[in-house]
This record gives C-alpha cells, sequence and structure tokens, in this order.
C-alpha cells in the first residue's frame, strides 16, 4: 500500500508542473544546452531529505521519500517508480542568490549559496517541463518539483539501466490499458487572461475554459490573473501607491501556493530617485502576461516641483516577473538576435517619415530603444515599439511594428491551425482566434463574445459549441494551454481559487 500511495503522490507532482514548454529564460540568465553525449547530472543520486513540504502533504509519505533513488542519464530519469524516457537537460547559469530569492526562498535557509552564479538545470518531458535542479555542488543537488524539494546526494557515476527493463515490463502489463484507452481521449484547456479598460483604471480576470472529445467542460473564471510557471501557479496583481503628490501603479507577483500575499507587498514603495523633482502620476497597464515575462504600457503625466513646466510619456516595457520590485524592463537584443536593432530604427524612421516628425521633435530618446512590447494581431503575438513626440506644442505618442517574431522564452505557444481568412469568412466579426494544441478546437473573439467551434479536418464545424459574453473593452492579454493529464490539475486549481462558473 506505501508503494501505492508513493506513487501516487509522485504523479500527482507530476502533473501539477505547468503544462507548457519549457520555460522562458531571465534576461541576464546565461543559457547553454549540453552535449548530446553528456548530461550535466548523470548519474546515481540519493534522497537525503526532503527540504520543503506542503502543509497539507502526509508527515509520512515525506518521510517516505528519504533514502529513494534517483537516476539521471541520456536514454531515462528514473525518479524512485516513475520514469521519464529520453528526458532533455538544459543548462542555464544565473545568480545564485537573486535567482533563489525570487524561485526558492526556503533553499537559502538550507545551504550556504555563493555570492556568484550557480547551475540550474531544467529537466523536460519532450516539449513540458518536468523539474527543475538547482546544482549545490557536484555531489549534491536540489531537485525541485511543485512544492516538493528533494536534497538529492550523489552515490555513483553509473546508473543501473534496470529501470529500462522495468518500463518495458510495465508497457506489457494489461493495468495499462485503460491508460491508453484515456490517452485516446483529446483533452486541452485555456487559460486567459482579461483586460477591461474602465474609467476609473484597469480591471483583470481569469477565466479557464476546459475541453474533452470537444465537449466544453468546465468554464472557471477568478478575479486577477492566475498564470502557470514551472514553480506551480502564480498571481499577478497591481496596487497603487501614493505618497507626497506622487502616485504610482506597482506590480507584484507571488506564488499561490507558497507565498504570503503581504509578504509579496513589503517591497512596494515610492522610490524618490525614480521620480528626481517630478511629482504628478504613473499608471501601468498589461498588455501580456506569460511565464516568465510581463508586457506593460506606463504612463506618466505631471509638473515639476520648483516650475511649471509638464512632464509627460508614455512608453511600453517588458518586465522579468522575478524582479518586477527592480523596474529594471529588458532590451529586444535580450531576447532577440542582433537585427533586432536594425528592425527597430527602421520601424522608427518609417514612422518618424510617415507622421513627418523630426528627429528635434522626439521626446525621451534615452528610452526609445527600449520602449517596446507585445501587442496581438489576427491570431498571434508581434512586437510593437512606441514612440514620443511634440506636434504643435502638444504631446503624442505612436506606434509602429518591429518587424521579428518574438522568440520562444517570450511566447510559448503561438500557433494558428486555421487560416485568418477562413476565421473572417467563418465569422465576420472576429478580431482574434485561438486553436487548440490538438487541432481540435478554435476559440474566436469579436468584440462582444468568445465563440467555441470544433476542427473536423482542418474545417471549422457548422455550429459552435458553446458561446461566452465579454466584458465592455475587454482585452486579451494571456493565453496558456494545457493537453492530457494537465487539464484536470488546472480545472482543480482554478476551482480551489473559488472561481465562478
Amino acid at each position: 500500500m506505501k508503494k501505492v500511495k508513493l506513487i501516487y503522490v509522485l504523479i500527482l507532482i507530476v502533473v501539477v508542473m505547468v503544462g507548457c514548454s519549457a520555460s522562458p529564460k531571465e534576461s541576464t540568465d546565461r543559457i547553454s544546452s549540453p552535449n548530446n553525449n553528456q548530461v550535466p547530472v548523470s548519474g546515481t543520486w540519493k534522497v537525503a531529505k526532503v527540504i520543503e513540504k506542503d502543509s497539507k502533504e502526509d508527515d509520512t509519505i515525506n518521510a517516505e521519500w528519504e533514502n529513494k533513488i534517483v537516476e539521471f542519464s541520456k536514454e531515462y530519469m528514473a525518479l524512485d517508480d516513475y520514469y521519464l524516457e529520453e528526458p532533455g537537460y538544459q543548462v542555464k547559469r544565473v545568480n545564485g542568490k537573486e535567482y533563489l530569492l525570487y524561485n526558492h526562498k526556503t533553499f537559502l535557509k538550507d545551504f550556504n549559496i555563493p555570492d556568484g552564479e550557480i547551475e540550474v538545470i531544467t529537466v523536460t518531458d519532450g516539449d513540458k517541463h518536468y523539474c527543475e535542479i538547482v546544482r549545490i555542488s557536484d555531489s549534491e543537488l536540489v531537485l525541485s518539483a511543485s512544492s516538493l524539494n528533494l536534497n538529492l546526494i550523489k552515490i555513483s557515476d553509473e546508473v543501473s539501466n534496470d529501470f529500462k527493463v522495468q518500463e518495458k515490463q510495465k508497457e506489457s502489463d494489461g493495468t495499462n490499458l485503460v491508460i491508453n484507452k484515456e490517452k485516446a481521449l483529446l483533452r486541452s484547456g485555456v487559460l486567459f487572461g482579461l483586460r477591461s479598460d474602465n474609467p476609473d483604471g484597469y480591471s483583470y480576470r481569469t477565466l479557464w475554459i476546459g475541453f474533452k472529445n470537444k465537449r466544453v467542460d468546465p468554464i472557471l473564471e477568478t478575479e486577477g490573473i492566475i498564470f502557470p510557471r514551472r514553480s506551480g501557479f502564480w498571481k499577478m496583481e497591481a496596487v497603487t501607491c501614493e505618497e507626497d503628490d506622487r502616485t504610482e501603479d506597482f506590480l507584484y507577483a507571488y506564488n499561490i501556493s507558497k507565498d504570503n500575499l503581504y509578504e509579496s507587498r513589503v517591497f512596494l514603495q515610492l522610490d524618490y530617485s525614480d521620480w528626481a523633482d517630478r511629482v504628478g502620476k504613473i499608471e501601468k497597464r498589461i498588455d501580456y502576461i506569460g511565464n516568465d515575462y510581463v508586457s506593460i504600457q506606463v504612463s506618466g503625466k505631471g509638473s515639476y516641483e520648483y516650475s511649471d513646466k509638464i512632464w509627460q510619456e508614455d512608453i511600453l516595457q517588458i518586465l522579468p516577473i522575478d524582479s518586477l520590485s527592480s523596474k529594471k524592463n529588458i532590451k529586444i537584443t535580450d531576447l532577440s538576435e542582433d537585427e533586432s536593432l536594425g528592425a527597430i530604427e527602421l520601424g522608427i524612421q518609417k514612422t518618424m517619415t510617415k507622421l513627418n516628425i523630426q528627429e528635434s521633435d522626439i521626446l525621451n530618446k534615452h528610452k526609445l530603444l527600449d520602449s517596446f512590447g507585445l501587442v496581438r494581431k489576427m491570431g498571434h503575438w508581434f512586437f510593437k515599439g512606441r514612440i514620443n513626440y511634440m506636434l504643435d506644442n502638444e504631446f503624442r505618442y505612436a506606434d509602429y511594428n518591429i518587424s521579428i517574431l518574438p522568440p520562444p522564452k517570450l511566447v510559448i505557444y503561438d500557433e494558428l491551425d486555421i487560416t485568418w481568412t477562413h476565421i473572417k469568412n467563418k465569422v465576420p466579426g472576429a478580431i482574434d482566434a485561438f486553436t487548440s494544441p490538438n487541432k481540435d478546437i478554435v476559440l474566436v473573439f469579436t468584440k462582444s463574445e468568445i465563440i467555441i467551434y470544433g476542427i473536423e479536418r482542418g474545417e471549422i464545424e457548422s455550429s459552435p459549441l458553446r458561446r461566452i459574453t465579454l466584458k465592455d473593452n475587454e482585452t486579451i492579454i494571456m493565453a496558456e494551454w494545457a493537453t492530457g493529464d494537465y487539464v484536470d490539475n488546472w480545472t482543480k486549481t482554478l476551482g480551489s481559487l473559488n472561481a465562478n462558473e
């Protein structure tokens, strides 16, 4: 019974992991892919202890993890009784203390982390994140899977290979017939983040829509933005701080299963070095949110303390979620190839020519190359840039297209398996659309509703499966897909947040 219970817990942990591609990496990380013949943590390891345990877990289950065997090789990864065939390994080097502060706070108490860089290895199952490994030393690791963190000690450079035989035996076991039948079902689900533009500001909500063999079930809604990350589900919130004639919006994010909401807000305070001698208001609007990055619009207006002169700006930024408090945006060269700067410069020049403005009309020149973000058009995410300028003594801004595609580290899944022409022919009022990874569902957005259709042999079916009413002035800012076993887990997570059906 203990083994059955342990296997159940392990499978549950794997299912909890985010149902998406390997996560994007922070702009400050240095990423390297190991040689195909090398595995960065190859060998046999033993669980020395459970570092952090979910308060909801049974203590006896956590105790049973101790002394369990973990093996890593090119052919497989074995985590006690759970076997992963042909795992992928991706290595990145990050600032140790900064990375763990934002991702694994508990590790700081348990280990003496050096001030410099550490190595983090992401293990993937196909295109899905499986677990994350922090290298403490050549003989010590921490394996992190959802709320479970295992301290591993190396016991051998070799692996047993017995697990391959066991796996073949399991595949021939008749008890797997039910599992194979379940995998034949087409299961998927999408987590939409939606922003409403109101006279008093912005409000956000998350909509979960699950599908099973083209049946819509369930539809859940919750306030705020809930989004998946490699460490579980997080929530993005906004708060307005006001002090000495200065008002500023702040964004903060926290792990809903681990972090305390009030602790997440502790660093939210005005930085007077940002304001200098200015007073006024700075508003921030979320335009896109992914696993590790958020694209925002920053709109500010006010005056100077010692003069009647007015200041104003309206810029775009992309920020790493792990360092929102620093407000330090990333550069487009951190996300794309060298041609990105050329694409920005070309876009700026075309816009200046179109608007008939001169270089002397451009404002905030020092932010010009960094003012970029994401926009949603015709079923895809695209880069856009923004310039601020003066015309006829009036502040204005203009957006322009940046002719490069967002990389996978920023936008993981962005496929549209039905042509935009086909979608517009079916729904003339369509302004956006999404197709499922299983290619069996298309969700068409109009200004007032989401219309869900089935797809059969590459064609949109005649009658919609469901219609969902949108709020006034509501915009899509997030779309995260789950497939297979992840669908049930995401449904439970949204349900546990008191989501409304």
